[in-house]
């Protein structure tokens, strides 16, 4: 299905854009508005009346609902009510971690951000349909402490299952699918990306 962003508010639209190129989905702005869309067509719009014709519609209330509206692309373009399985590897830094989300085997979100910010993203996709949802943390000897006390404010801020998984070589080690790899481009956000693929810590 043909994403399609017909969104009038500039400060939604360009974050819209960045979530949209940074998660590798291809998308198309209407020459004009009203927009006569078609039945392949997911559109996306912010203002009554810029999208017409029979297509699957999702509204863009503001920039800030970006992040809540890229899961409802994915589950649209599979024609999905909700994810089967959602995991979310974090990345401990020092001020800044990483995290990506995994959607039924599809990486549907990522960001970087302090504690408050990664909180804050579990929360909105903790809002996403889905059967299962687990966030994974990465933890060596050396932050170990820190991993689980993240990982505790999570499940009291969050209501999330959490896990605390080893990061060890997940920088380092043997190649990812190249594409998500280059979907992926940071080492942190490639290493969050592993982390969601481990198994419990021993």
């Amino acid at each position: 299905m043909v994403v399609v962003v017909a969104v009038v508010n500039p400060r939604a639209f360009v974050r819209l854009r960045e979530a949209l190129r940074g998660l590798g989905l291809v998308y198309k702005v209407p020459d004009r508005l009203p927009y006569e869309c078609k039945p392949n067509e997911i559109a996306l719009y912010d203002v009554d009346g810029t999208v017409l014709g029979e297509c699957k519609t999702i509204r863009v209330a503001s920039a800030e609902s970006v992040d809540e509206i890229v899961p409802k692309i994915f589950l649209a373009k599979e024609s999905k009510q909700r994810f089967a399985q959602l995991i979310a590897g974090i990345d401990l830094g020092g001020s800044t971690h990483a995290i990506v989300v995994i959607g039924d085997g599809t990486v549907i979100g990522r960001a970087k951000g302090g504690e408050r910010v990664i909180l804050e993203y579990v929360k909105r996709f903790g809002s996403t349909p889905h059967k299962s949802f687990v966030v994974k943390i990465g933890g060596t000897r050396s932050n170990l402490e820190r991993a689980y006390e993240l990982g505790w404010k999570i499940a009291l801020e969050c209501g999330v299952p959490v896990l605390v998984v080893d990061e060890t070589s997940t920088t380092r080690e043997g190649i990812i699918r190249s594409e998500t790899k280059a979907l992926l481009g940071d080492p942190d956000l490639v290493a969050a990306y592993r982390i969601a693929l481990r198994e419990k810590r021993e």
